[in-house]
């Protein structure tokens, strides 16, 4: 467990420096000839706050280290299955399969969560099993990748393309379970992918009709808002993609989504 502190404890850090690095370069690029609407761009960079982002995430970071230890962080309005407006699963959307076992890495549901006087949809993602000391190496890998997405929306709470995280909660598995339990996870529901495929000769990319039609009527606005949810996550959150695919993305009301 010391290990799993010191290498998130490293990981936090280096999100941190990075974070910093990054917000400096955004307001250095103020001017440069890739920000295609500068009002709206310069508009998210004054609105991230790096310093409050840091202090949120280094309470979820302490939270992830060991949910079923801890309860969910305050910050969050969602904190366990009862502040969902009606069941987790009032249907299944999709299944993440493992290429080579066949098992399920995660199961992503559609509910509805509260978010002021209004009653919002959203999606609810739960990976087969959460925990960094699992023997099985799935399980581990899975919880990393959980990390890095529920980190990811809660670094860069507010700003363009990003889901809308509501929060999280443990549960516990059953008695003689070989795994602790499951994170639950609520998010934004935002709208479709804007294509299928991974863009290989398998899985050759094909972009859905809703995305089509508003590249051929609306090009350039489309264009702004694929520049835009890039600057989020990758200027102001210095990320950088590595499953560049249409699956990652989704389109709602005109606007590009990282999921």
């Amino acid at each position: 467990l010391e290990r799993l502190q010191y290498r998130m404890g490293r990981r936090l850090l280096h999100f941190a420096l990075v974070a910093s690095l990054s917000v400096v370069l955004a307001s250095k690029e103020t001017h440069g000839s890739a920000r295609l609407d500068e009002n709206e761009s310069d508009s998210d960079t004054r609105r991230f706050d790096v310093a409050a982002a840091l202090r949120r995430v280094a309470t979820v970071h302490e939270w992830l280290l060991d949910p079923y230890a801890k309860s969910p962080p305050t910050i969050w309005g969602v904190r366990s299955r009862r502040d969902l407006v009606g069941e987790a699963s009032e249907h299944l959307i999709s299944t993440d399969k493992h290429q080579h076992g066949g098992s399920s890495k995660k199961e992503v549901n559609a509910s509805h969560v509260r978010k002021g006087k209004k009653t919002v949809a959203a999606v609810v993602k739960a990976p087969r099993a959460f925990d960094f000391r699992s023997k099985n190496d799935l399980t581990r890998q899975v919880s990393g990748q959980v990390y890095v997405e529920v980190m990811f929306m809660e670094f860069l709470r507010g700003l363009y393309g990003v889901p809308d995280l509501f929060g999280a909660w443990a549960e516990r598995g059953t008695k003689g379970s070989e795994e602790r339990g499951r994170v639950f996870y609520a998010v934004e529901a935002c709208g479709n992918r804007i294509g299928d495929g991974w863009g290989d000769h398998k899985r050759p990319a094909v972009m859905g009709s809703t995305f089509d039609a508003l590249a051929r009527s609306a090009p350039l606005e489309l264009a702004r808002s694929l520049v835009r949810c890039f600057q989020t996550f990758s200027v102001l959150g210095g990320m950088v993609m590595t499953d560049f695919t249409p699956e990652q993305f989704t389109l709602k009301d005109g606007d590009i989504y990282l999921i």
